[in-house]
């Protein structure tokens, strides 16, 4: 079963620099692209048994269901194992507070180039 790495931000620039820069750390890794909370939720429903997910990278700031509620609902649904990143552009310490309080296993504030993205996708991975 190849492992999945799921990406979850409103932004479609965002999801696009994203899955490149996952791609070129990690080859091997089937990447899946989301615009929004639901539609990862959706997925999984309909995909978590059939996946080997090593992490899902969610973004806070997105319209309708936030991060924050997205985080909620996979952890009341999904076993604890399934690993949720909270990445995001905000470096607010209530918002990281918030989300390790919700269940998330790490905060990582968006890096500003492509290569320390590409350093956190290897030390992730």
């Amino acid at each position: 079963m190849k492992k999945s790495i799921l990406i979850v931000d409103d932004n479609p620039v965002e999801l696009k620099i994203a899955q490149r820069l996952i791609s070129r750390a990690q080859s091997e890794c089937e990447v899946h692209l989301f615009s929004s909370g639901k539609d990862v939720l959706n997925f999984l429903s309909d995909q978590v048994s059939r996946l080997s997910v090593l992490f899902i990278l969610l973004d806070l700031n997105m319209p309708h269901k936030n991060g924050f509620e997205t985080l909620q609902e996979i952890r009341a649904s999904y076993s604890n194992d399934l690993k949720v990143i909270i990445f995001t552009n905000s470096s607010d310490p209530e918002d990281r507070k918030k989300s390790l309080e919700l269940g998330a296993n790490e905060f990582i504030v968006k890096p500003s180039g492509p290569s320390e993205y590409i350093e956190i996708i290897k030390n992730l991975l």
